[in-house]
């Protein structure tokens, strides 16, 4: 279930890909509108996203956050309409059918693309889930984690109750507690999607080529490798960052990548992806790139290069890279 961690593919999706419960509630079945809830979590970080949105006959809504998210596992239950169905099939590439078998199949288990999971019924009723996650967290003694956990919508607990079910028996559990700390625990939980930031949609990133480029022709790559040169910063950086430069596969964020760390690599993917609206925010954000790029080359330049408190640094700029 678990890839190796630190990985990315050229288009940069991690290797430590999200593991995603899903829960879905009707809202008009005349139209076949429906509720739907999700719970991804990144079991080598501990990085949680949740969110809870109505969707349509189409299912854009969902079909746009696989995209952002690119779910490696996706954990679902028994009861989830046609039209979602069709949508999850399509995306992992394969027909997800109840009827053959509720479980995972032996030989699924060499699959190298996104592998479908059956959540526990007996934690679909929410009064259960959310009895079972209190206890969860009340046993690990992670109050500040349960006081932001009982907060969440009842449906996200209905998915995140799937969740920690599910990791259990293997051990992963632990990655819903990565920061039971109670200064580290309101950063643990983090929604989709809020108003300070766009939410481009999955054909938006398909026609735009943002993360996976259309190669059939075999030219884009070629194109955006020469894009990339012209784009490689000068000097003695250009040389530590032509590591990447026979990298990627044509797509907007292989060329934009001159990152040297895999935290790197997945700060600038969630920037690309959900790009700032507010012009101060923007500002912010380059600023604090600004200064980090000139303590990186002041270490650089100077034969006793100058001591920072990083703690303090890091302080003040994470209300502006966040």
């Amino acid at each position: 279930m678990i890839e190796e961690v630190g990985n990315f593919s050229d288009n940069g999706v991690p290797s430590e890909r999200y593991l995603m419960s899903i829960v879905e509630n009707p809202v008009d079945f005349k139209d076949n509108r429906v509720s739907i809830s999700m719970l991804a979590v990144q079991v080598t970080t501990g990085s949680i996203f949740y969110d809870q949105f109505d969707d349509g006959y189409l299912r854009s809504s969902l079909e746009t956050r696989l995209a952002h998210l690119q779910p490696g596992e996706i954990l679902i239950p028994q009861n989830l309409t046609l039209e979602t169905l069709r949508t999850l099939s399509a995306y992992v590439g394969y027909r997800i059918d109840y009827d053959e078998r509720p479980e995972p199949l032996l030989e699924h288990a060499n699959r190298t693309g996104t592998r479908v999971a059956f959540a526990d019924p007996e934690l679909s009723e929410p009064a259960d889930a959310r009895n079972f996650s209190i206890d969860f967290y009340t046993q690990h003694r992670a109050n500040a984690l349960l006081s932001i956990v009982l907060d969440l919508p009842e449906s996200v607990i209905v998915a995140l109750a799937a969740l920690i079910k599910y990791l259990q028996p293997f051990k992963l559990d632990r990655a819903l507690l990565s920061s039971a700390q109670p200064a580290k625990s309101r950063h643990l939980f983090a929604p989709f999607h809020t108003q300070t930031h766009m939410l481009l949609s999955a054909t938006a990133l398909q026609t735009l080529g943002v993360f996976q480029a259309d190669n059939s022709g075999g030219s884009s790559k070629d194109a955006a490798l020469q894009l990339k040169e012209l784009l490689k910063p000068g000097g003695r950086s250009g040389g530590i960052h032509s590591m990447y430069m026979r990298s990627g596969d044509g797509s907007l964020f292989s060329v934009m990548d001159f990152t040297r760390s895999q935290f790197g690599r997945r700060c600038l993917r969630r920037w690309i992806a959900h790009p700032l609206v507010s012009q101060a925010d923007l500002k912010d954000r380059v600023d604090a790139v600004e200064f980090l790029k000139h303590i990186l080359e002041d270490a650089e330049d100077s034969a006793s290069p100058k001591e920072y408190d990083f703690k303090k640094v890091l302080t003040g700029l994470h209300s502006k890279i966040g």
